[in-house]
């Protein structure tokens, strides 16, 4: 996926793009719509592929449980192939993978942050590292120990 910000300000604008099943997705992304704490939306103005706009929302409510979260993904697909996409991407795929991340975000708010917890990323799961990769962190946290970095900080940024 390829983003890119053009402009400045009030005149700048999002575009990202990527391939999928043999064809370009490019678009607009206007501006986020923030109603703190409530509500959040966004809309994507498509310039190829298999769709014209789409309109995503997320919107919190309090309950006696906690909140209430509830996900709205609004398309006008082009044609039978943007109404087949759509089934497919937003009616299975992308429904799994939020929720996914929704669960991975309740389960982070419900343990709370221990103060020795291990610092993690509910939005998505982290990479694993290769052996390789995983001796080259190790080798520049112990170079960076030994020129006086302060271990609590280095154990932080090696997790």
């Amino acid at each position: 996926m390829v983003w890119a910000r053009e402009g400045v300000g009030e005149a700048s604008k999002m575009t990202g793009s990527f391939r999928a099943a043999g064809m370009t997705l490019r678009w607009k992304e206007n501006p986020f719509e923030w109603v703190a704490p409530h509500r959040l939306g966004v809309v994507r103005e498509y310039e190829s592929g298999p769709f014209d706009w789409m309109r995503s929302t997320v919107e919190l409510t309090p309950s006696r449980e906690g909140t209430r979260l509830s996900h709205t993904i609004e398309m006008k697909p082009r044609g039978f192939l943007g109404r087949a996409a759509a089934g497919i991407e937003i009616g299975m795929r992308m429904r799994r993978a939020l929720e996914r991340t929704y669960k991975r975000i309740d389960d982070a708010c419900m343990r709370g942050r221990a103060i020795e917890a291990r610092p993690e990323d509910p939005f998505e799961q982290p990479a694993a590292l290769s052996a390789s990769q995983r001796d080259l962190l190790h080798a520049r946290l112990d170079r960076a120990r030994q020129q006086g970095g302060d271990d609590h900080v280095l154990d932080a940024l090696g997790d």
